[in-house]
């Protein structure tokens, strides 16, 4: 028996995932201000989505 996937029926909510993501992600942007820490090395692990090693450190600041 083999199955068939439907790549664009795969998740019912992921589109609606995504732009809740993108809403988040602009509502904390507008509110905060984000300074990155400087002397920091920044490694960047070779994937498909580009993603720090070690993370970034940054000051959050809430703006005025």
């Amino acid at each position: 028996m083999t199955h068939e996937v439907n790549v664009s029926n795969s998740c019912v909510g992921q589109r609606f995932a995504l732009n809740e993501e993108q809403t988040v992600v602009s509502m904390i942007l507008n509110r905060y201000h984000l300074d990155i820490l400087p002397d920091q090395k920044i490694e960047v692990m070779p994937t498909l989505v580009s993603r720090s090693l070690n993370g970034i450190k940054a000051y959050v600041t809430k703006r005025q």
